[in-house]
């Protein structure tokens, strides 16, 4: 089974403009739930996601004009967004394990504080 170029590249370059829009709406609706959060740890969690998918959505969309510049007179600029795609894929590695630890000890204060109200509520 022979793909053609030409039909790999539509597929990432549509894939790409649908993980940029789905992106866009998630970076909305993530920065209308933190405007009606409280400010304490949970909208702090929210909020770091939410920088976290701002900075994957910036490799993305970087990602998407790469598809749509390569191979066209505007090489040059190709060059930069897939930079940029790059550079941002691999900053989101090590926020994503920052908010994973952050999460976690928010977990562990939660269960904590769960198996308080269980013991002195009874």
């Amino acid at each position: 089974m022979n793909i053609e170029a030409d039909t790999i590249l539509l597929v990432a370059q549509i894939s790409s403009a649908i993980a940029s829009v789905i992106g866009i709406f998630l970076l909305i609706y993530t920065g209308k739930v933190i405007r009606h959060l409280l400010k304490d740890d949970f909208r702090r969690i929210f909020s770091m996601q939410g920088f976290f998918f701002l900075v994957v959505l910036i490799g993305v969309v970087s990602m998407t004009f790469y598809h749509f510049l390569d191979d066209t007179p505007y090489g040059d600029a190709a060059e930069i967004t897939e930079n940029i795609w790059y550079a941002f894929m691999f900053l989101s590695l090590p926020l994503s394990m920052y908010d994973s630890v952050i999460i976690s000890k928010f977990g562990r204060s939660v269960a904590t504080m769960r198996k308080k109200i269980i013991k002195y509520g009874r």
